[in-house]
């Protein structure tokens, strides 16, 4: 009972790590002395929130070399239900930024877990510490999405080494239709991203003349009027416009129509 209360206690004060069954685990396998350092190391380890990623990196990595791969898996899970891949992240980010530990308390776990990833590039990782070092804001949504981009990048390059192989392994003539097949989609490829370009470009050039537009015909106006666009939303304003359009449209037909009466 007393260690269920533990355990439940435990829990309670980090709802980020849950204890899991320990039928897999007892300290009574483990030498006296290391039995009650892994015990002085598991109660840190709850007590803390997830900021503090560092700290319970190195505890982490303290105990897996003392315990042993597989001795360290069941402890983890029967401490604090944690997989092995969720201590592999802490891990990490602990030997990744050992050099760097403030940068984990500017990024949400989840970026600071990609950032520490082996198949995140060395750049990448450079240039956020360079950025965080020169004192510039860090954007977390922009740093996954650059790790993300490598990443498919690296995937695509992959899967096209891949076909070169096998195609490497036809005949002369079944090759000369691959390759013929691939620079049709390579042109229809690059048609499709001259569109979207040609597209973007007219938006953007359109925007540009209205509000040169607006500019010239609201004057000294403009500053209100970007006050009150901030405050709205421009989509609501654009269906607020379209609104008014219509009724003067159908005020103008009413007057029509009365004068041919």
């Amino acid at each position: 009972m007393r260690k269920i209360w533990q355990q439940r206690n435990r829990s309670a004060m980090n709802p980020e790590i849950h204890p899991a069954d320990a039928s897999n685990f007892s300290y009574e396998q483990l030498p006296s002395d290391l039995a009650s350092e892994a015990r002085k190391v598991a109660e840190r380890v709850h007590r803390r929130n997830r900021a503090q990623i560092m700290e319970t990196g190195n505890d982490l990595i303290l105990m897996k070399k003392k315990l042993g791969h597989g001795m360290f898996g069941a402890w983890i899970e029967a401490e604090f239900g944690m997989s092995d891949r969720t201590a592999q992240n802490y891990m990490r980010a602990a030997e990744t930024f050992a050099d760097k530990p403030e940068i984990v308390s500017v990024l949400p776990p989840i970026t600071v877990y990609a950032l520490a990833a082996k198949s995140t590039p060395d750049d990448i990782r450079t240039d956020v510490i360079a950025r965080f070092d020169a004192g510039q804001r860090l954007n977390a949504r922009e740093i996954v999405a650059r790790i993300d981009e490598t990443r498919r990048t690296k995937q695509e390059e992959s899967k096209r080494d891949a076909r070169k192989r096998k195609v490497a392994k036809l005949p002369p003539e079944d090759q000369a239709k691959f390759e013929k097949a691939e620079a049709r989609r390579a042109r229809g490829q690059e048609a499709i991203e001259a569109e979207i370009n040609r597209l973007r470009e007219e938006r953007e050039r359109a925007a540009e003349d209205t509000a040169l537009f607006l500019a010239e015909r609201l004057g000294d106006d403009l500053p209100r009027f970007m006050e009150m666009l901030k405050a709205s939303n421009v989509w609501d304003v654009v269906s607020a416009l379209r609104s008014l359009d219509s009724k003067d449209n159908a005020a103008e037909n009413a007057k029509d129509v009365a004068l041919v009466e």
